[in-house]
């Protein structure tokens, strides 16, 4: 299938349908976001066929245009229907289809992504389908497939597609497989099963598998795992479901894989949680701080643009080295809204070896048990830290100590050299909360969130600090060496 943009689209329509054709797409809030089957042969038989996206779509039902109605076949999968509408013009009929997020700047088209994926691994695993180049999906005579799925897709996400199904050959070609299911089906039931039997109401804290690879029946598979989860057993633990989910990996009947975009020439699929550690394993993940950078200078002229102006940067980078194998990791640390009124702190980790594969957020669940265990007095809590620049002042002389605590750590750097600059810098801040059209508390309040973290993981004894790192991080990865509650899943990256 190749696409038509809007206005090619009203210029290839029949006349007749060109009309309506132009009163309803200025309702489209993204006009890039449409494409119109440039194949359609222009008869009555068949509906022509109009890709648009989700906030596309939603204008549609909001002006309850057309009828809802089945989409496609080749477009339902179990436990996924896109939604479609209908509108009957004259003896013709479009048929617009909801396929997922938008592609503008800044809207996640990460779901797009991960259908891509789950179609390109059914084809080299189930259909053994073999390409020679990225350009080859292009010439696959089921490409309309993925570009049903993601129609948008870019030269970029072609070779990280090519990059994945050749690494997955590799990994599983003698592997026999069902189905590749993002939607629905085993990602609907295990998110269930893991929210009514252990409360976690979020199946990436557990385990972040994107997709699923299924051998065999699927409803055979969950039987099996429901019969060995009867919920009528009080003693069950995520642990056992972890045993089981092993099991179903090893077997090659279950694997969950975690997705990130290739920026290197070749993929790199790693398995976590798949057996337990060994001490040379873990060994090989214990790590020490290499440096730690939270800027408390100032950066910019107020005068000149008070929206240009304020901490170096809004975050803390923390990096961490294992000194037996050199293994690396990185967290970012910042406020989880990303914006004013603020809230609390996310960590979040990357490997510096594929610096866009970002590992994910630390679940707050298991971050917040490690505070407990260390006796931190730090609390992932926006509401226990001042809002006011009355209310850092208040308890100034205790934000100093923290402040030279961390400065002399060695390994930090704060761009700050004194506590008296340090006071001036965060006051300087909060009174940005004055300027109009600027508020800059929240930035101050989330800078002494993360400068109460530094202070209490910086002041354990050197065993402890090297522990609760390295747990930190093995949270970050979805390894179950911190607190085992994690379960398997290779990591496509």
């Amino acid at each position: 299938m190749s696409f038509l943009n809007i206005q090619e689209a009203i210029n290839f329509a029949p006349k007749v349908i060109q009309p309506q054709l132009q009163a309803i797409t200025p309702l489209f809030q993204d006009k890039s976001d449409f494409y119109a089957d440039k194949n359609w042969n222009k008869g009555t038989s068949q509906p022509w066929k109009i890709l648009i996206t989700g906030d596309n779509f939603d204008a549609l039902v909001k002006k309850k245009i057309g009828k809802k109605v089945p989409p496609p076949k080749n477009m339902r999968s179990k436990g996924r229907l896109r939604d479609a509408i209908e509108v009957s013009i004259g003896n013709y009929k479009i048929l617009f289809v909801n396929v997922g997020p938008s592609s503008a700047p800044g809207r996640s088209q990460t779901a797009q992504q991960e259908r891509g994926t789950a179609w390109i691994l059914r084809r080299a695993l189930r259909d053994n389908i073999r390409y020679n180049s990225w350009e080859d999906i292009m010439n696959d005579p089921k490409y309309h497939q993925l570009l049903d799925v993601y129609p948008n897709v870019n030269p970029e996400w072609l070779q990280t597609f090519y990059k994945q199904q050749e690494k997955m050959l590799i990994e599983f070609s003698d592997s026999r497989w069902n189905e590749f299911n993002r939607d629905g089906g085993f990602m609907e039931f295990i998110s269930n099963l893991i929210r009514v039997k252990f409360g976690i109401s979020k199946k990436d804290t557990w385990n972040p598998a994107d997709i699923w690879m299924i051998y065999g029946k699927q409803d055979k598979i969950e039987k099996m795992i429901m019969d060995q989860m009867d919920g009528s057993k009080g003693s069950q633990t995520i642990y056992e479901l972890n045993s089981i989910m092993r099991s179903l990996y090893k077997e090659r009947k279950i694997v969950g894989v975690s997705l990130k975009l290739i920026s290197g020439n070749k993929a790199k699929y790693i398995e976590y949680n798949i057996d337990d550690m060994t001490l040379d394993e873990r060994e090989d993940y214990n790590y020490d701080i290499e440096s730690i950078k939270i800027d408390l200078s100032l950066k910019g002229d107020v005068s000149k643009n008070p929206n240009d102006w304020g901490f170096g940067t809004q975050d803390t980078t923390i990096k961490l080295k294992a000194p037996k194998s050199g293994n690396r990791y990185k967290f970012q640390i910042k406020d989880l809204s990303g914006g004013p009124p603020g809230g609390n702190l996310k960590f979040e980790g990357t490997d510096p070896a594929v610096p866009k594969a970002r590992a994910g957020k630390s679940p707050e669940a298991f971050t917040k048990q490690l505070y407990k265990d260390y006796k931190f007095t730090f609390e992932n809590r926006w509401q226990n830290y001042p809002s006011t620049i009355q209310e850092f002042k208040d308890n100034v002389v205790e934000w100093k100590m923290k402040f030279d605590k961390v400065n002399r750590y060695r390994g930090v750097t704060t761009n700050c050299e004194t506590s008296e600059k340090f006071v001036s810098n965060v006051e300087a801040v909060y009174l940005q909360q004055t300027r109009k059209g600027y508020d800059g508390a929240w930035i101050a309040r989330s800078k002494l969130m993360q400068l109460d973290f530094l202070y209490n993981s910086l002041s354990l004894n050197d065993k402890d600090k090297k522990e609760f790192f390295t747990d930190m991080a093995f949270i970050g990865m979805k390894m179950g060496g911190a607190q085992g509650v994690f379960g398997p899943f290779g990591k496509l990256a």
